[in-house]
C-alpha cells in the first residue's frame, strides 16, 4: 500500500505527539475526524484512498483539500466523510475540482 505523509499536505496542521500514538497504526481512534489534526488527516486519507483503490499525490491533496474547506463541517464522523467523498469526490475530475 503506498502512503503520504506530512511533507505531501498543502495546509498546515497541529502535530500533538500523544495524538500521533492514538492515531497512527489505527483506523479511527477516535469517532469524529478532526480536520485540524495532521496525523489523524494523514492517517485518513491513506485509509480512504487504500479502500477505494487509489494511488495518485494529486488524489491525497485533492482529498486533503475537500477535508480542510468543501465538506460540511458537522459531518465528522470518519464513515459519514467517507460516504460524502464516495458521493461528491471523483479522481477523474480533480483539475476541475480543485
Amino acid at each position: 500500500m503506498l502512503n503520504y505523509y506530512k511533507k505531501h499536505l498543502n495546509y498546515n496542521y497541529s502535530w500533538d505527539p500523544l495524538k500521533k500514538e492514538a492515531t497512527v497504526g489505527r483506523s479511527h481512534p477516535n469517532p469524529l475526524l478532526d480536520s485540524d489534526d495532521g496525523y489523524m488527516v494523514v492517517s485518513f486519507i491513506n485509509s480512504y484512498m487504500h479502500s477505494r483503490n487509489y494511488h495518485a499525490l494529486s488524489t491525497f491533496q485533492a482529498i486533503e483539500e475537500c477535508l480542510k474547506s468543501r465538506i460540511p463541517y458537522y459531518i465528522r464522523n470518519p464513515v459519514l466523510v467517507s460516504e460524502w467523498l464516495d458521493l461528491y469526490f471523483h479522481p477523474e475530475y480533480i483539475i476541475g475540482f480543485l
